[in-house]
This record gives C-alpha cells, structure tokens and sequence, in this order.
C-alpha cells in the first residue's frame, strides 16, 4: 500500500463498492466479516477461521452458514485450508475504519 494514497483509496473504494456490497449482507454476515477484518492475516492476506470464531465467541462450525453466505456473495473466498481472505480490495481497512467510527 502506498501510504499517500491509501486513505484517498479507501475511502472511494468505501463509497463506490463496499458500501454497496455491505447492503447485501445480513446482520450476521456483516459481524463476521467485521470480525474477521479485525483478527491478523498472513502476508498473503489469508485469516484463520479459527480466530474469527474466537472473536465472535463461537465454534467455526456456528459459523459456516455465514461463511458459506458470503463467499456465495464474493466478498470473502478461501485462502487455503482453515483461512479466508477478502475479495475486494481494501475492504479490511474499510471494515476497520467503520468499526472505529
């Protein structure tokens, strides 16, 4: 990320595509993926399930109906085994930025 440019970046991606791609999710959906934003990702972007569920206070397999949900919504897709990863680009930081407001 460049650092100049990234709040300018996020802030049109938030208007222009997550904002919108949020609309579509249910109030579950839209706790789990602020959880996720806020659990560590790997240097490939790739989130353990595990530490999502942890921050929920729940068991992954609790969670897998929303899972399931968003990735048929493409906003989150399987890294690898166990992890997950964001489809859109700078959607954590916006998911940050909104958990912060």
């Amino acid at each position: 990320m460049i650092p100049e440019l990234a709040p300018e970046i996020v802030q049109h991606m938030g208007n222009q595509v997550h904002a919108i791609a949020l609309k579509t999710t249910t109030d579950r959906e839209h706790e789990f993926l602020s959880a996720m934003a806020q659990c560590d990702a790997d240097q490939r972007g790739a989130i353990p399930i595990a530490a999502i569920a942890q921050r929920q206070g729940k068991t992954t397999k609790a969670l897998s109906m929303v899972r399931r949900g968003l990735i048929d919504k493409e906003l989150i897709t399987p890294a690898r085994y166990g992890a997950l990863r964001f489809v859109l680009p700078y959607f954590q930081d916006y998911l940050l930025i909104q958990t912060h407001r």
